[in-house]
């Protein structure tokens, strides 16, 4: 826990450097899950999956849907959507994990994976949410998870896991669809999934800042990227984001985003799924390609 406190303060050697005691004293499938999300958190994204295989391989029953999900999480940020479902497709209907009430997480993954899947999705998270009792609760809270796919099948994008919303066209998002995911994203949210999740706390950030985007305000957009930035100093998700919507009204400030997603994420490889946005970003702002 500490050194998950670290990470989400920017406190990324620190945080790696206490994560790595916690599994000196004792190796298991959560000191190795916290370890992977730590080093998930400062880009070094390969490690980060590794570790979560590792964690995966011990996790007891109610422990796999978490690590599934951070799996998945990873695979989209590699841009490779068909991994990410694989990850997650034991926590489908008739899968290995159907049964267990952790699955809420697991099932938002999948939905981001296979959007064409989102809104049955999001039904079997209504009815995760349905068949708790006070004797047996919810894990976490599906409804909010399963509003926030509600948002993702409007929108078209999640933002910062996925490719922007605007249309190809240029045209801003229709005002009736901006209003459904407004609707869908109040108040979404889910503890769990945010505590156990890599970048799954900004994700709501995200979306919102792509729904701006998407309309035609990319000033408010980036407003919305920068104020998240205060609480999250270093992520470099955020960073690369604030880069690619800045770039269309200010290159100069696209520049220094992007500079800062290389000092917060000096680990990130240059052929990952980041690392190759940030490289196809910086060709852009060169050449004026894209503006």
């Amino acid at each position: 826990m500490h050194a998950s406190t670290l990470a989400v303060a920017g406190r990324y050697d620190e945080a790696v450097a206490r994560a790595r005691e916690a599994v000196a004293l004792h190796e298991s499938e959560d000191t190795l899950a916290g370890l992977g999300k730590v080093e998930a958190l400062r880009g070094n994204l390969s490690a980060a999956r590794g570790l979560y295989e590792r964690s995966l391989a011990r996790a007891e029953p109610p422990r796999r849907p978490l690590r599934r999900a951070a799996l998945g999480v990873l695979w989209l940020l590699e841009g490779e959507r068909a991994r990410a479902a694989a990850a997650v497709a034991p926590c489908l209907d008739g899968g290995q994990d159907a049964a267990q009430v952790e699955r809420g997480s697991c099932l938002f993954v999948a939905g981001l994976a296979e959007p064409a899947r989102a809104p049955a999705l999001a039904a079997s998270l209504e009815r995760l949410a349905s068949v708790a009792t006070p004797a047996h609760p919810a894990y976490g809270d599906p409804r909010a998870l399963a509003r926030m796919l509600a948002a993702r099948v409007a929108l078209g994008s999640g933002g910062c896991l996925e490719e922007p919303a605007t249309p190809a066209d240029g045209e801003p998002l229709a005002p009736d669809r901006a209003a459904r995911v407004r609707a869908s994203l109040e108040g979404a949210r889910d503890f769990y999934a945010t505590y156990h999740v890599p970048f799954f706390d900004t994700w709501g950030v995200c979306t919102e800042a792509a729904l701006l985007d998407a309309e035609g305000q990319p000033r408010d957009a980036a407003r919305v990227l920068e104020r998240a930035l205060e609480s999250y100093p270093r992520r470099g998700l955020l960073l690369l984001e604030l880069a690619r919507t800045t770039a269309r009204f200010d290159r100069d400030r696209a520049r220094a985003a992007l500079s800062a997603v290389g000092a917060a994420w000096p680990t990130v490889a240059a052929d990952s799924g980041p690392g190759r946005r940030a490289a196809e970003l910086e060709r852009q702002l060169a050449t004026g390609v894209g503006q």
